[in-house]
Formats: C-alpha cells, sequence, structure tokens
C-alpha cells in the first residue's frame, strides 16, 4: 500500500539550500565535508525507495526558485515558473501543505505557456483536482483545455511530442467537450505508435541528462490518469522497458552511459543532472548532491529534481528484476544496445557498455560519419568510477565546439563530438581512428584528466597512466603528441593536433597491479600496430591486456581476435539480466525463472517456476448521487482493476474496503477478475454513507485491504479522493402547502397540498416561477421534476433555471419532448441559444431530478443523480434560480441550493 505524507512542520529553508547549491560553485577543495539537505540515508546503501522519496518530497517542500534569495540584483523568480513550479506544488500537495501547493498550482496555470508546462499541468490537476477550488478547476480546463490542435502539434524532438502529446489526450479524457479542439485523437495516435516503436526499436533521446526525465514524468501521467486500459497497460510496459535498459549502466548512483542529447557527460552525484535524480530515487546508491543550485550563467535558480517528483508520488515501482539488474554489481560484465533505429539515425546506436564492480567503459556506434543528429549534444563514450571526490569521468573525443574551460548549469560542459571518430570497445578497453580535416571548425583530438578524483597520475612513452582509485586508466594517441592547454581548476585539458590519428584507453581493476607503475609498465608491452593510421582509411590494432587482438578500420570492419563485430545485428539489449533482439521479446532474468515482454502481443508471462499474481489497484473512486447533498444516502463506488499475470477467483475472500476520513464507511467482496479485467464495485445502498455536514470529506478505497492476496505489488492497492459537500443555501419542499419568496410569470402556479408539489397547470405557453435568492455565483441547484401533460403548442418541454437574472437572461436545463433530448440552453437578451443537447427519454408521470452546478464558467449537468455532460460558457456570471415549463404541465418538488 502507497504511503501517504501529510502535514509536517517547515524546515529552516534557505540556509541549507544556499550550503547545499554552493557546493557547485564552489572550488572543488571546498566541496568535502559540504552539508547535504533532504539526505535520505547517511548509508546509502541502506536507503530505501520510500526514504528517498520522503527526502525529495521534503526538500521541495520547503525549497522553489520562487522563495529563493535574489541573486546579482536579478529577480528570475518567475522565470520559467510553470515548467518548475507545477511539480513543485505537487510535493507540496502530497505533504498536505494545502495552502503552498495550491497558490504555487494555481500561480503556474496562469503561466502555462510552454511546451513542458502543459503536461505537467494536466498531470497535477489530475492527482489534486479534488483539492483545487473552482476557480482553479476552471482555470485548468481553460489554459489545458483551451490549448489548439495546431499548439499542440508544435514541436521539434520526441520528447516535445510525448509531452504534447500526454496532455492532449488526458485533456481529451477528462474534458470531452474540448477532445476536438486539443486534438485529443491526434496525441492518442502519436502515443500508441511511440508505443509500438520504442520497446522494439529504441528510443531516440536515449539516456539524455536533460530529457530522459521528460520521458519517465510523461509515461508516469499515463499509467496513473488514464483510464483507457490499452494506453494504460502499453504505457506502464514501455516505462518497464524504458528502465531495463538504463537499470544496467547504473552503478552506485552514477551512470555510465553514452549518450546522445545532452551538454554534460558527468552523470554523478557530485553533479546531478535531471536524470540522475530519477536514477538515484528507483536505484539508490550515492545521494546526488543537491536537487536545486543556483546557475550563475543564467542567473536562475534551477531544480534539477523537479522531474523525479511525480515518480515520488506515483505507486509505480520498476520490476524486481529491473532492480537487481541495477544494484548487482559483484562481477563484471557487458551491456550492449541499439536505440532509435530508423529516427534521427537510420541505422540506429549501437552502444556498448562495461561494469567491473566500481567502474564502467561505454562507447557508441554511429555507423559511418553519423547522420543528421543533434552532434553538438553527442556524447558517445567515457570511462566512468566511483569516487569519493567529484570530477570521476575521462574521455578523448574531437570537439564539434570547444567550451574545456566553460560550465553549464554549473556543469561541466562539453558541446558534442564530430562524427569523425570511430571506436571498437572489448570489455574495458577501447581502440578508436579519427579522421579530421584541417577545415573543421577544430581540428584536433581533446581530452581531460581530473584534478581532484585521481590518486597519480604518471605520463610516460606517450601515454597518460591514471590512479583513478577503483581502476587504473591508461591513454595514448599514437599519431603527433599532446599538450595540455587549460586548467579550469577541476580538469586538465589536453589536445592533439594530428588530423589522423588512433586512440588506445586500457583499464584495469587496481586490485590486479602492485600500484599505478607496475600497471603502467604492463600496458607498455602490449603490442600497437599504428602503421595504418597515416592511410586512406586509419586502421589500428591494439592487443590488451588479456591478450586479446582489437582491429579497428576507419568505415570498415571492426573485430576482437579476427571475428568481427556484426552491427547489422546488434541486439535491443542483452546483458546478464535481459536479452532482447530488435522487434523481438524481452526476456528478464529472475530468480526462479525467465519473464517475457511480448511487445507484439503487450503481454507478460512468467515460467512456473515464477508464481504468477494478481496484482489490484484501484482506478477511480466515485459515490452516487454524482453531486450529494447533506441528507443525501451516498453509495460509494469504485473501479478495481487486476493488473497481474494471474486470476483472482471468486470467493478469495479479497475485500474493497471505503474509508471516509479514515473511518470504516463499507467492505465489498471483489468479484473473479482475469488478468487485465476490470470491475466496477458499489456497496450498495445497505452500506450507504450519511455525510453528518457539509464540508470536505477524504474517501480512500483499498483492494485487498485485508491482504488475502499475495500480490506482485503490495503498495498500490490504494486511491484517495476528495468528496466536496456544499453548505444548503435554500431549500423548499413545499410541505407548507405555500410557495413563500417565489415569483411568478404565466401559469397556473399552485402548490398542491396532497402532494406538497409546486405545479405549472398550464397546458401552453410559457410557465416560469424564478427564486432571486442571494444572486448566487458559484452553486448547485437541484429539483425533483415530473411531466404532467404535453400541450399541443410546439416544442413541449420542463425544466430548471439557473443563474436567473430576468426573464431574459437565464440559463436552462430542459427536457425537449419533441426531440426526446436534455437541453442546456442560455436565454441572453431574451436570445435562446442551444448549447448542449443529449439524446434522454423521459415518461409522462415519473419523477426525475434535474441538477446544474455552477462553477466559474464550468457548467454542469445532472439527470437522477448522474453527470450528463459539462461545458465552458461565460455569458452569466450569476443569478437565482428557476422553474420553467413551455406547452406542457410539470410539477416540480425539493428544490435545494447549495453553497461553497
Amino acid at each position: 500500500m502507497k504511503k501517504r505524507y501529510r502535514w509536517r512542520s517547515v524546515l529552516a529553508r534557505w540556509v541549507v539550500c544556499l550550503l547545499t547549491v554552493n557546493v557547485i560553485a564552489a572550488p572543488v577543495g571546498e566541496f568535502a565535508g559540504q552539508p547535504l539537505s533532504g539526505r535520505a540515508s547517511a548509508d546509502p546503501a541502506a536507503s530505501t525507495f520510500e526514504s528517498r522519496a520522503a527526502a525529495l518530497l521534503e526538500y521541495f517542500d520547503t525549497h522553489s526558485p520562487e522563495e529563493a534569495p535574489i541573486q546579482n540584483g536579478v529577480d528570475n523568480r518567475y522565470k520559467n515558473y510553470a515548467k518548475y513550479h507545477t511539480w513543485i506544488a505537487e510535493a507540496s500537495l502530497e505533504l498536505g501543505n494545502l495552502s503552498r501547493g495550491l497558490e504555487m498550482a494555481e500561480e503556474a496555470l496562469t503561466r502555462t505557456s510552454d511546451i513542458f508546462d502543459f503536461y505537467s499541468a494536466m498531470d497535477s490537476y489530475l492527482r489534486y483536482k479534488d483539492l483545487y477550488t473552482p476557480e482553479m478547476r476552471e482555470l485548468a480546463k481553460t489554459v489545458i483545455g483551451g490549448h489548439p490542435s495546431g499548439a499542440y502539434d508544435g514541436g521539434s524532438t520526441e520528447n516535445h511530442h510525448l509531452m504534447h502529446s500526454v496532455a492532449r489526450y488526458l485533456a481529451g479524457q477528462e474534458w470531452p467537450e474540448v477532445a476536438d479542439h486539443v486534438g485529443a485523437n491526434k496525441g492518442r495516435d502519436w502515443l500508441l505508435a511511440f508505443f509500438d516503436r520504442v520497446p522494439c526499436e529504441g528510443i531516440m533521446e536515449q539516456d539524455s541528462s536533460t530529457y530522459m526525465p521528460t520521458y519517465t514524468s510523461a509515461l508516469l501521467s499515463l499509467i496513473d490518469h488514464a483510464t483507457d486500459n490499452e494506453m494504460r497497460t502499453k504505457a506502464k510496459l514501455t516505462y518497464d522497458w524504458l528502465l531495463a535498459q538504463w537499470a544496467p549502466e547504473w552503478l552506485k548512483g552514477y551512470h555510465v552511459t553514452s549518450s546522445f542529447r545532452m551538454s554534460t557527460p558527468e552523470f554523478e552525484p557530485k553533479h546531478p543532472s535531471e536524470s540522475l535524480i530519477v536514477g538515484w530515487l528507483y536505484f539508490g546508491g550515492e545521494q546526488p548532491a543537491t536537487f536545486m543550485r543556483f546557475l550563475e550563467s543564467n542567473n536562475e535558480w534551477y531544480p534539477d529534481g523537479i522531474f523525479a517528483i511525480s515518480a515520488a508520488i506515483s505507486s509505480y515501482r520498476p520490476p524486481a528484476a529491473v532492480t537487481a539488474a541495477a544494484l548487482e554489481r559483484t562481477a563484471d560484465y557487458v551491456h550492449r544496445e541499439t536505440s532509435d533505429v530508423g529516427g534521427d539515425n537510420a541505422e540506429g546506436f549501437k552502444r556498448y557498455t562495461y561494469i567491473n564492480k566500481e567502474y564502467g567503459v561505454t562507447s557508441t556506434y554511429n555507423g559511418y560519419g553519423g547522420g543528421p543528429l543533434y552532434r553538438d549534444q553527442v556524447h558517445e563514450g567515457q570511462v566512468k568510477w566511483v569516487s569519493d571526490q567529484p570530477n570521476s569521468t575521462f574521455f578523448i573525443n574531437q570537439p564539434i565546439k570547444d567550451t574545456s574551460n566553460a560550465n553549464v548549469q554549473g556543469q561541466l560542459r562539453v558541446d558534442g563530438a564530430t562524427g569523425n571518430l570511430q571506436t571498437l570497445q572489448y570489455k574495458g578497453t577501447q581502440v578508436s581512428v579519427v579522421k579530421m580535416k584541417s577545415s573543421d571548425a577544430f581540428p584536433y583530438l581533446r581530452g581531460l584528466v581530473s584534478k581532484t578524483a585521481l590518486n597519480a597520475v604518471l605520463e610516460q612513452d606517450g601515454w597518460i597512466f591514471m590512479d583513478a582509485g577503483p581502476v587504473y586508466i591508461a591513454a595514448k594517441m599514437t599519431a603527433g603528441s599532446y599538450a595540455f592547454f587549460e586548467d579550469d581548476g577541476r580538469y586538465r585539458w589536453f589536445k592533439n593536433t594530428a588530423l589522423q590519428n588512433g586512440i588506445i584507453i586500457e583499464t584495469a581493476p587496481e586490485a590486479d597491479y602492485i600500484d599505478l607503475q607496475d600497471f603502467a609498465d604492463a600496458v607498455k608491452l602490449l603490442p600497437v600496430d599504428a602503421s595504418g593510421v597515416s592511410a586512406a582509411n586509419p586502421s589500428l590494432t591494439f592487443t590488451n591486456l588479456e591478450g586479446k587482438v582489437m582491429k579497428i578500420t576507419y568505415g570498415g570492419t571492426r573485430s576482437v581476435d579476427g571475428a568481427a563485430y556484426d552491427y547489422a545485428n546488434w541486439p535491443l539489449l542483452d546483458n546478464p539480466w535481459m536479452q532482447q533482439e530488435r522487434q523481438g521479446v524481452l526476456t528478464l532474468q529472475t530468480g526462479s525463472g525467465t519473464c517475457t515482454y511480448n511487445y507484439a502481443a503487450w503481454t507478460t508471462t512468467c515460467p512456473s517456476g515464477t508464481p504468477a499474481e494478481p496484482d489490484l489497484v484501484v482506478n477511480r473512486i466515485g459515490w452516487t448521487p454524482d453531486n450529494p447533498a447533506t441528507g443525501d444516502s451516498v453509495v460509494l463506488e469504485a473501479e478495481v482493476q487486476n493488473l497481474g499475470t494471474a486470476a483472482i477467483p471468486a470467493g478469495s475472500g479479497a475485500v474493497l474496503q471505503f474509508n471516509v476520513n479514515g473511518a470504516l464507511a463499507a467492505t465489498v467482496s471483489l468479484p473473479a477478475l482475469q488478468p487485465g479485467e476490470k470491475a466496477a464495485v458499489s456497496a450498495g445502498s445497505s452500506q450507504s454513507w450519511l455525510p453528518p455536514a457539509a464540508g470536505t470529506y477524504t474517501v480512500t478505497a483499498v483492494a485487498d485491504a485485508g491482504g488475502q492476496l499475495a500480490e506482485a505489488q503490495e503498495f498500490n492497492n490504494t486511491r484517495i479522493s476528495k468528496l466536496v459537500l456544499w453548505n444548503t443555501a435554500f431549500a423548499d419542499s413545499f410541505d407548507s402547502g405555500a410557495a413563500a419568496g417565489w415569483s411568478t410569470a404565466g401559469g397556473p402556479w399552485t402548490v398542491s397540498v396532497s402532494e406538497s408539489v409546486y405545479r405549472a397547470g398550464g397546458l401552453n405557453g410559457l410557465q416560469l416561477a424564478s427564486y432571486a435568492g442571494s444572486g448566487w455565483s458559484n452553486y448547485f441547484v437541484k429539483t425533483d421534476m415530473r411531466i404532467d401533460g404535453v400541450g399541443s403548442g410546439a416544442t413541449p418541454s420542463a425544466g430548471l433555471v439557473g443563474r436567473y437574472q430576468d426573464a431574459n437572461n437565464m440559463y436552462y436545463l430542459r427536457y425537449n419532448w419533441t426531440t426526446a433530448q436534455l437541453q442546456l440552453l442560455k436565454l441572453v437578451n431574451g436570445q435562446n441559444t442551444v448549447l448542449r443537447s443529449v439524446s434522454q427519454t423521459i415518461d409522462s408521470g415519473s419523477w426525475h431530478t434535474l441538477g446544474l452546478r455552477f462553477e466559474g464558467t464550468t457548467i454542469t449537468a445532472y439527470l437522477d443523480g448522474l453527470q450528463r455532460f459539462s461545458l465552458v460558457d461565460a455569458s452569466l456570471a450569476s443569478g437565482g434560480l428557476g422553474l420553467r415549463a413551455f406547452n406542457a404541465a410539470a410539477s416540480f418538488d425539493n428544490v435545494l441550493v447549495q453553497t461553497p
């Protein structure tokens, strides 16, 4: 069952934050010993998802760019406000800090305009709409639902289209009347095509330090909020795949990866990026140094951790096999992966990553010369190691733009690499060849040597040898010579200007050698054949420490011991925990067998040794009547679904429990549910709940409340919703035999003493009874109505009037006898307009209940306690109520008005 965080005391805000964010800007020598805020556990190995989620939420419940100190005399607190603060508001709302959360969410809605804003606004609305004020709900609908389809078509990258598609799809789900306007079906079609492609051909912006979290947060919105089973199932299984390709590259809080679409390659907790914080939340390891920091370059506070907030709140958890792939580091292994086949690179990215307990080496094959890529955002390889000091990164590349000594968002800036360098990797060894031109913008190789995360450095015979703690690193360029040209305080940068060159990077665990010199002596004895480096297509052969003969030819074959790497058939995923060919079935190794993900059929199966288990979730909570009043008997209901791999049989003993404000309200036995099947479960009238007074009630539904079933996941059985009962402002049941305070036109209008009803007795013409009230703006009005007879005139009808101002200005919910429709009309300055019509049959002589709810410009119509439709109209802002009949006789009873 998911833990819900509630009210908490507010911590001292900016003392801790300033110390934390200055870690990034401070000289590296000052890094050690700086206090961290929001620490999940003093021992990273002891932290849990729940403790990490709590640390993240608690941090953002007390920290935001808006509340941060103004720096350099420039007030940028509202820069990118909606992008940042919509998520931050979720942290406060989840923790029960409602005043802060609602104020921030409302301000963010007023500033929503960017691609990054709409899907987060939709997520926040769907998670917390029961806490929103009527004005905020109306504002959300206006902002998100008013964004036109053409605007939602905008964007230039995969993450842009994903965010917009999620926003417009969920907007159409929540507000069907805006579906066409926002292009909800376009969003649905794009998402389904995305799901069919990604877990079979790989993701475009793979492991992007900045953009991966937009994928995770967008998919979580669908998992948590989509009501369509196909959409939610595909989103969930795609998300499982996304984390599966991520997990084998995770190393105790570091991400060892070659990446597309990034500016900084560091991927380390001392310099955390947006994606690193999401990875830490799911997989643990060393806690990121900060969740927010000040960017001198942009003169703004940047909250890296915001994209992890919805993950901290969601009930989703990675499959156990995926988590195991992120945590088991007792032996070395190779992870191979393909990304984005047919996308920005037609051949896809073929990646190779080697992990050895506390260090990793990674590289990318991009075909020959690359493609129409974001070359300024490509990072094709590195050596990364676990260190108690920052800056544990090594690589050599040809820059496409050289800002070696520059920072971006407080981190190392790389600005991509050209496609002129090609690499072959075998475990911890890389051999590369490069073919540059003198006309290139930066015709040289560039590398970096950490000043803080190395114990020692030796330069011998053209080699650079580095003692990085858990790993020894050797690097050599076979042509020309290198020279150090820049010292930025964190790294020393070197360059080599030979236009054609060979590069060797060799690594070994520190335990394999006596010391760095012992390692250097062993490496210098290894055979190197660089005679082909100056050829038209440079080639290089190197025999590594394992005795493997590695040969690479520019634009040609790359082989190990004479066996060429088959990049045309590179696996989609391959490592000790998972295997998948392109367009194939994903297999995940578990402790008792192999589970499979079939992305053609969108099914998962596990072997008999891995017991199939049900997994109950509550999709939604509802009640009848939809809009209850004090005195009504409320029947609680919920939709329950089995997301697991095993059926729940009839008579399982599992129950659905309803609680109201923490007190038991009803218990219902759950029906049989096959995997994937949904069921509507009602407490029934025998267990109806009677609200004691107006107010806001917390309704909780818990599936398998008694823990009768062994489920695949035990933390996602609960859903919470808010039921708001307004105060009674006016009520008239006509029991007194009079209609005090009512004004009439047409008629006759009489009170039937025998029935205690208010009757419009004429069969022809207009009959209107109005009650001025207090000029209500936001209110709910309902009445019982019976059509007693129909006259001979046109369009006989009867119904309920709201926001009545005078005989020429009102809203009118009527039953149209001629067309058999329930219709909402507005009468403004005597001009009638039909706003909405839905088919409906009402028999003469039968009682029905009509209702209208006004919240700002949102008008919702009810029939017999059930919502029939909702729409937006701003013509009339306030008024009284009325009862109306035209060319028909009708009786009315139990008129009720409720106000907030």
